[in-house]
């Protein structure tokens, strides 16, 4: 018993301090183990390691089992109970290695009494007894367990202190007297709570040491105080006038660590030194000091207390001495950004010390006044919870909600909107994490969900959105499984929310109907029309335009939604003359565009320029897609009209730009939102859009208002592809009206002019005599004549609308070759660098689709001088290298020979390129750096290389080749090696190309790129981004099939290597069935040299081979592929008898003039021999076995092969 001279010395982290696995229990310390889950495995090691002996209470085994297996330094001393939990595995695994099982039948004690009956009579000298249980569970067996540790201190071991470690508290029992609390804060091991509860008759509590001290409170069960939370300062002197009390911390932090007795706190000195340090590194008119301070900040980044002190700037409020507040929140700024940081790229590395600093005091900064510190604060808590995972921190998501819900009474609005920000950034980064499913803990969306419901019903207008904004994350592509099985509980609170006044709380409702009308649009089907309504009336706030546009984006998904889109009909009449209205410009854009000047001669600033990102050329396949094969659909970006992008961020990445200034004309804005819906309404239901459109157009088309005019220029263009069997005959008026508003004086009317026109190029390309002069021509001309606007944003619609009609009208502009290319000169001389990257995309595409017409020495003499004083300006670091380079590609291969005049200095810049960008990527390998190359220079300079070779012919190629420093197949075969799917892409592209075109210069080098190129044959390396992962393989399986067409015999040591890789992707289910295509391809071709050693095998690949190439369209590789078949065929035809009449069906619909015209390369004479010899084998039946064939196909294998 205590006495107020001699208090009773209390320290509950003492048993979590680490001890020395393999040293000595404290003397007179027993654990027992009680039937609880174990969560915290390095925890609990230092328990066990602190006691000397170590009982299981019955199923507390199954625990220690379950959480440790047999590990030889984690075994009980005894098993003792009345056995009816324990599981007979575990009993029998613990007694083989030597662990004693005692059994206590007698029914009126508790496991808990035995097991403490049992510790006294082993451990006679036992003075703390530590208990490792549960409080969480069921309310009778937590009662019941207190209880239990009452009687047991209170009447029958009186000396005997007992311990109870559960998932959320150390709870300690208190005589009535005076105790002193040692509480070692800031070291991971306890939070600053504690609680004080009384568990036996009443009793009166004073503290001294507490943030808030109480003095004599009478606290009692059924009493009007029946507990106390209180926060800890360092120690606490606690006299208790009354029955014996329990006494707990919230919360303990069991780690394995040693944790010096005092808490971490921060020192004054290295507190205003770094603070200073921190606001000088932000000072741009002092660059000296923004320099030393620098130095400085990278020199404390090795101090272990760097991020404890971050942590503790960024929430303290109060500046040290010598900062004013204005420079100290500058410093508490840059400390939270600082703190990101460290724990984005080192929190797994942090000591558990510092984590549990950080996580235990960055909580607080969500309470400041200012909202800038809150929203860095809760930048911190997200990364943290990104970094170490949900279940590293389980306490933050109840914390945050119960800041947010003010369970206490004590959150202040700041915390408030402080835990809201945090909790919609942890959602946003951890979205998949959170739906996941944990063993023994669930999905934590399952608690989260229904949390953030509740909080749609704050009296708070801001939590009541910004929660809505939480769930709507979940709503988001692909919609978190949690969401899906409660959706039905979810949508009648979205609908009575649409009653909701706040303007956020409307937009957020609308967003998430199109969310939901994009993911889950048959949950709206029942509610279309009142949605539609809700939807039209927020659309028509133009003057509040975030919320007009989170209106109109869901006519947009709707409309492209066929469970939604069908239903739409009966509105189109509201819908349409809505969605016309708003693409008017606003008064505030109308002001900013009638501002825009003749600015063609001004040049361009870098922020003026949007990255750019090369597009691969290169997907190689010996397996053409017939006509129903899907294509892939590479709309161009329009520069004036909408482009819906949706560039979803994966989970956690970091919008890198979001800085930058943005044009508005490049944002996606209500104008856009809405013209794309009436383009996709339009395709679908075509003439009554048209209906509901018509009398809008005839009112504004001539409108004396330019803004007018314009929309309903954008109208036009957006129903014209959709509407386009209403729209023709009036387009024998409306075309030349539009070419009329070329001319325009507005320059954002010729700009969506150009872009409307565009999308009439197809209609207008095929018209023919007298009409494709009259409109064609002059739709040709005009566009071209803006290409060279005296405005910058004209010129670029122009050039991109100029790049639609080449398209459109494929080989049609060939007659028009040297106007246009005089044009595109005149622009080359012209143009800034902005629109430099659309004019080459003009000459990509025109090259492209004119091929060969192109070469001619007119047309060469006009574009090539013009690309290659362009080439000439622009330096090999510059993002314009990359478009210049397609660009290349794509000329270099429409002019062939000709263009081997100008080879030699683009083949040595991309060599230069290559190797310079290669050596980077090594050097910053070896440094550890993050900042790699970027890795486009390569992509786009490995396509040029293969067009290049493709174009000349093979004297000057391989002399290049040859002659090139560094030696190019060499910088080949690290590219081919490297980590990007793109690089990797184009150099087996390039790969495949030189084995076509200077195999004699390529084969001295396959010994090294073979083993490079089986390597990559291997489906378990496309886990990240499967989509260009595959192309990788498929360009690795076709340049392996062109090889072995060359290499024939040589490919010998490869074979065996090769034939389970390529069959292992030709069987493969879930691949794009061109990689199966291309794998069979080369597979066939293998057997050209090796039919041999495949021959042996031939009964396991035959009938997938000939599945694979039954799809495949009859080609030159094709027919490769059946003539190194047919010989594998010949050399074990018996592997054949359970597919033999599909080889003879692949055989009869070859092409007769393909297997002349392919001569000894072909399949003809290699089919003619199989013919025979199966003739020879069959016999006289053979004859009557051909009648199992169709009888189209027996007639044209009979035609065929002349037998």
């Amino acid at each position: 018993m205590a006495t107020e001279s001699t208090p009773v010395q209390l320290h509950p982290a003492k048993y979590l301090q680490a001890k020395a696995e393999g040293s000595n229990g404290d003397s007179g310390v027993a654990l027992i183990i009680l039937n609880s889950p174990i969560s915290d495995h390095e925890g609990f090691r230092q328990l066990y390691r602190h006691a000397s002996f170590r009982l299981c209470a019955d199923g507390g085994a199954n625990r220690l089992y379950d959480a440790f297996g047999t590990e030889s330094n984690i075994l009980p001393d005894l098993i003792h109970g009345d056995l009816d939990s324990l599981d007979a595995t575990v009993r029998e695994t613990y007694e083989k290695l030597g662990v004693q099982v005692s059994e206590d039948p007698d029914q009126y004690s508790t496991d808990f009494g035995k097991a403490i009956k049992n510790v006294i009579e082993h451990l006679p000298e036992v003075g703390d007894i530590l208990i490792h249980g549960s409080l969480g569970g069921r309310v009778d067996q937590g009662i019941g367990l207190l209880h239990e540790l009452y009687r047991e201190q209170k009447f029958r071991h009186p000396k005997v202190r007992f311990w109870l470690f559960t998932e959320a508290s150390v709870s300690i029992l208190l005589q009535s007297g005076k105790s002193l609390l040692q509480t070692p804060l800031g070291r991971g091991l306890i939070k600053r709570n504690i609680g004080i509860l009384p568990l036996y008759g009443p009793a009166n509590i004073s503290t001294q040491g507490l943030e808030w001290d109480v003095d004599n409170w009478p606290t009692e069960m059924g009493g009007q105080r029946v507990y106390i939370l209180l926060r800890i300062s360092y120690r606490i002197d606690a006299a208790y006038l009354g029955s014996l009390q329990v006494f707990y911390i919230d919360n303990p932090l069991l780690r394995a660590d040693v944790y010096p007795d005092m808490a971490w706190q921060p020192q004054p000195g290295p507190v205003a030194q770094l603070a200073q340090c921190l606001k000088d590194s932000l000072s741009g008119h002092d660059v000296s000091a923004q320099k030393n301070a620098e130095q400085m900040l990278r020199q404390a980044k090795s101090s272990p207390d760097i991020n404890n002190y971050l942590a503790y700037i960024c929430v303290t409020p109060s500046p040290p001495e010598g900062l004013d507040i204005t420079s100290y929140h500058a410093a508490r700024s840059a400390a939270a950004i600082m703190l990101k940081n460290n724990v984005k790229s080192n929190y797994k590395s942090l000591p558990d010390e510092s984590k549990s600093y950080i996580r235990s005091t960055i909580v607080s900064g969500l309470r400041d006044a200012n909202t800038q510190i809150r929203n860095f604060a809760g930048n911190v808590i997200t990364e943290i919870v990104r970094q170490g995972g949900i279940l590293d921190w389980p306490q933050v998501l109840p914390d945050l909600l119960s800041m947010v819900a003010n369970e206490d009474g004590q959150a202040s609005t700041e915390a408030q909107d402080g835990a809201m920000g945090a909790l919609f950034k942890i959602c946003e980064d951890n979205r998949r994490a959170l739906d996941a499913d944990y063993p023994n803990q669930g999905r934590p969306l399952v608690y989260l969900l229904p949390k953030f419901v509740e909080l749609t019903n704050s009296p708070s207008a801001k939590i009541r959105s910004r929660a809505l904004s939480a769930i709507n994350v979940f709503l988001t592509e692909p919609i978190a499984l949690t969401a899906k099985e409660n959706i039905q509980s979810l949508l009648p609170q979205i609908v009575r929310l649409t009653s909701d006044e706040n303007d956020d709380v409307r937009r957020f409702v609308c967003r998430t109907f199109a969310l939901l009308a994009d993911g889950m649009p048959a949950v709206l089907a029942p509610h279309l029309g009142g949605i539609v309504d809700y939807t039209l009336a927020q659309q028509k706030d133009v003057q509040n335009e975030e919320l007009a546009l989170d209106a109109a984006e869901f006519f947009f998904e709707a409309s492209s939604t066929p469970v939604l889109r069908d239903n739409l009909q009966p509105f189109l009449s509201k819908i349409v003359p809505v969605l016309l209205d708003c693409m008017v410009y606003s008064e505030d854009d109308q002001l900013r565009l009638e501002g825009d000047d003749e600015d063609a001669d001004v040049e361009d600033e870098a922020k003026d320029i949007k990255p750019q990102f090369a597009t691969s050329k290169t997907s190689r396949s010996a397996a053409p897609s017939d006509g129903n094969a899907q294509q892939n659909d590479q709309s161009k970006t329009s520069a004036n009209g909408y482009a819906y992008e949706d560039d979803d961020l994966s989970e956690g990445e970091i919008e890198e730009d979001d800085d930058l200034d943005i044009d508005p004309e490049d944002e996606w804005n209500l104008r856009k939102c809405s013209a794309a819906s009436v383009d996709s309404l339009a395709s679908h239901f075509g003439g009554m859009v048209f209906e509901f459109t018509l009398p809008w157009l005839m009112e504004n088309l001539q409108h004396k208002d330019w803004p007018n005019r314009e929309a309903a220029v954008l109208a036009l263009g957006a129903i014209g592809p959709g509407c386009m069997n209403e729209i023709e005959p009036h387009l024998p008026k409306l075309i030349p009206y539009l070419i009329s508003l070329l001319s325009d004086q507005q320059p954002v009317v010729r700009q969506i002019t150009c872009w409307a026109l565009s999308r009439y190029a197809g209609w207008a390309s095929h018209l023919e005599g007298s009409s494709r002069q009259e409109f064609f021509e002059p739709m040709m001309d005009g566009i071209l004549q803006r290409m060279l606007d005296g405005n910058k944003k004209v010129q670029e619609s122009a050039a991109s609308a100029f790049a639609t009609l080449e398209e459109a009208a494929n080989k049609e502009l060939v007659p028009y070759a040297n106007v246009i290319i005089q044009q595109f000169v005149r622009c080359f001389g012209r143009y800034k660098d902005k629109n430099m990257y659309i004019l080459y995309d003009c000459v990509q595409t025109l090259a492209e689709h004119s091929g060969p017409e192109l070469a001619k020495p007119e047309l060469v003499d006009l574009l090539m001088p013009a690309l290659i004083a362009r080439w000439e300006k622009v330096q090999d670091e510059s993002r314009e290298m990359f478009p210049l380079l397609e660009c290349l590609a794509f000329v270099a291969t429409a002019l062939g020979t000709h263009f081997t005049p100008f080879a030699k200095p683009f083949w040595e810049r991309c060599i230069r390129i290559i190797h310079q960008n290669l050596e980077e990527g090594a050097n910053a390998n070896n440094l550890g750096s993050y900042d790699q190359p970027e890795k486009d220079f390569l992509v786009t300079s490995l396509d040029l290389l293969s067009s290049i070779i493709q174009a000349l012919e093979e004297p000057y190629s391989t002399e290049l080749a040859a002659t090139a420093q560094p030696n190019m197949f060499e910088l080949l075969a690290y590219s081919m090696k490297d980590s990007n799917n793109d690089v990797r892409q184009s150099a087996y592209a390039l790969l495949g190309d030189c084995a076509i075109y200077i195999f004699p210069q390529l084969q001295q080098y396959l010994p090294t790129l073979m083993e490079i190129l089986l390597h990559q044959l291997d489906l378990s390396q496309a886990t990240e981004d499967p989509e260009t992962a595959f192309r990788v393989i498929n360009n690795a399986c076709w340049s392996c099939g062109e090889i072995a067409m060359r290499q024939k015999e040589g490919m010998t040591p490869y074979v065996d290597r090769l034939l389970p890789k390529l069959a292992f992707i030709m069987l493969a289910p879930n691949v794009p069935e061109s990689l199966n295509e291309n794998a069979a391809i080369a597979l066939g071709r293998l057997g050209i040299g090796c039919h041999q050693q495949l021959a042996p095998h031939l009964s396991q690949f035959a009938s997938p081979f000939l599945q694979a190439m039954q799809k495949v369209g009859w080609t030159d590789e094709k027919g490769h592929a059946y003539k190194g078949f047919a010989h594998i065929v010949l050399d074990n035809p018996q592997a054949m008898e359970q597919c033999l009449l599909d080889l003879f069906g692949e055989m009869a619909s070859a092409p007769g003039l393909m297997l002349t015209g392919m001569q000894a390369d072909g399949p003809l004479q290699s089919f003619e021999k199989v013919l025979a010899q199966y003739k020879a084998m069959i016999g006289a039946g053979f004859d009557d076995y051909l009648h199992n064939l169709p009888p189209p196909q027996e007639q044209a294998l009979r035609q065929l092969y002349a037998f």
